[in-house]
């Protein structure tokens, strides 16, 4: 009795004269020294500190670096050590139970998911603010339910998503010179002088590709011309499914973009808008037309247009459909020198213009030496083997010529015409003076397109003798020259170009539907 009175009065003794306790120790080292039973040696069972234990934190602690030990999970804290912050209860690093990330991660084993589970004061996240990370590896930011369909799932209601923005000089080049530019690869490009335009590009495997760009303003046409609406295909037929579209011309266009529009139904045909891009300027709208019509052709269908069909119109019309033949023009020109060309083996100096499907190709030539008032003109079939057109033409100054044939056998991958010759039988060119050789300098229509040293017009039209084939041609021509005694020589067309020559060739391809 009398030996624990003493160390009581020494213990008192010595906290009092140097403010520090040791339990287990005559010389503590600190405020607060507890050693255990073997100091510096093995543990015991009985050795440790036990500090206040709770099984809830829903009541804020009152002095900063309050200490306690939550003895289970209770609402958003986990089983361990936490201390108040003045703000919240933290817990102490590597205390929660189960959570080998020993950090703000969160496993969700029930989700199958990594979380951050609070703010940086240690709050709990707010809808809107999650981040996770799911076991099969697609990410939620803003989200806790990523879409299946996703990697990565970023989701926000007043927030945009903000890719790495670079500068692309041009469209071959590589980021950086440690790795080579992913197919896919999303890059946002700043522009500047003597860049890329300003917008979004992915790397499409070869070189950057810009994604379309348009402005959000509203779609607008000034007018829609129902009544030169084409349908195709042209004809249907009662009772049989019927599948096709129709194309109307507009003007006024601005560019905009357009989503697809409402729908009508007449004689068991539907009519329905297709969305679509405006020219800037003159265009056409496209309609598909699905449906088993009650009527056939020759019966028309008429389709009432306004505001609810095209929303962006603000007019009225009507399209008729079914009682006509339409057909498709396609327009094309060429415009340039006379050039040097060896082709079909005779040297000379040519333009030349291809039809639109490529069947046929027109060319005015004049071989070296030659004077330029003397090019003549020349077709080619295009094909494998031997092709008969119906032809004619017409040659204009300040008279008027012409010429026509019912049949004229055009040679394969050739050069040929007719010499200028008129016939209702057949006109061989496969063979004799109507071939070009690397002698012969046949002519389509009459020789020579300079009439006492004066421009001609020709005009010429052809089609297949093919009966089933249903597209014609119509050529329009002329050339210019600043001196049609001239020859054509390497003096005159230097490097292969007649500078003081200019040809006009025009050709419509009108095929029916």
């Amino acid at each position: 009795m009398r030996t624990n009175l003493s160390m009581l009065i020494l213990a008192l003794f010595s906290c009092g004269l140097y403010s520090q306790v040791g339990i287990n120790t005559a010389t503590p080292e600190s405020t607060l020294d507890v050693r255990g039973q073997n100091h510096l040696g093995a543990v015991t069972a009985q050795d440790g500190v036990l500090v206040p234990r709770v099984n809830s934190l829903a009541t804020n602690g009152s002095v900063n670096g309050q200490l306690v030990y939550l003895i289970a999970d209770a609402g958003t804290f986990t089983k361990g050590f936490h201390y108040w912050n003045g703000t919240v209860w933290q817990p102490l690093a590597g205390s929660a139970s189960g959570d080998p990330t020993k950090d703000a991660w969160v496993d969700n084993t029930t989700s199958t998911r990594v979380e951050l589970g609070s703010k940086s004061d240690g709050s709990a996240r707010t809808a809107g603010t999650e981040f996770v990370a799911q076991d099969d590896g697609a990410v939620g930011l803003g989200t806790a339910t990523p879409d299946g369909s996703s990697i990565l799932d970023v989701t926000a209601t007043d927030k945009g998503f903000l890719p790495p923005r670079v500068v692309l000089t041009d469209r071959t080049m590589q980021l950086n010179g440690t790795a080579a530019n992913a197919t896919g690869l999303w890059v946002y490009n700043n522009g500047g002088t003597g860049n890329l335009p300003k917008g979004y590009y992915y790397w499409n495997g070869t070189e950057w590709r810009q994604v379309t760009s348009v402005t959000t303003d509203p779609p607008s046409i000034s007018t829609l011309n129902c009544a030169a609406a084409g349908l195709r295909p042209s004809t249907y037929t009662a009772g049989v499914p019927y599948s096709g579209m129709i194309r109307v011309p507009y003007t006024g266009g601005n560019g905009r973009p357009y989503i697809a529009g409402g729908s009508v139904t007449v004689n068991g045909l539907t009519l329905t808008l297709l969305e679509g891009i405006l020219e800037q300027g003159a265009g056409y709208l496209y309609f598909s037309v699905e449906g088993t019509p009650t009527v056939s052709s020759p019966a028309t269908t008429t389709f009432p247009i306004d505001n609810t069909i095209v929303p962006f119109f603000s007019g009225t019309c009507s399209i008729t459909v079914g009682n006509s033949l339409a057909t498709d023009l396609d327009s094309f020109a060429v415009l340039g020198p006379l050039v040097a060309t060896t082709d079909n083996g005779r040297a000379g100096y040519a333009t030349v213009i291809t039809t639109r499907d490529g069947k046929f190709s027109v060319r005015c030539f004049i071989p070296s030496g030659g004077n330029f008032a003397d090019v003549n003109l020349q077709i080619r079939n295009n094909s494998a083997s031997t092709v008969d057109i119906i032809s004619n033409g017409h040659y204009l100054w300040s008279g008027a010529g012409g010429y026509m044939q019912n049949q004229l056998r055009l040679p394969a991958n050739n050069w040929a015409g007719d010499n200028g010759t008129s016939s209702s039988l057949l006109i061989d060119a496969t063979t004799g003076a109507r071939i070009q050789t690397a002698t012969n300098f046949p002519s389509w229509g009459d020789p020579g397109v300079y009439a006492s040293s004066l421009p001609e017009q020709r005009l010429y039209k052809w089609t297949s003798y093919d009966p089933n084939d249903k597209t014609f041609y119509s050529l329009e021509f002329m050339m210019g020259t600043n001196n049609p005694g001239g020859v054509a020589n390497a003096t005159t067309c230097p490097g292969g170009t007649c500078a003081g020559t200019k040809v006009f060739f025009k050709i419509d391809q009108i095929t029916a539907q």
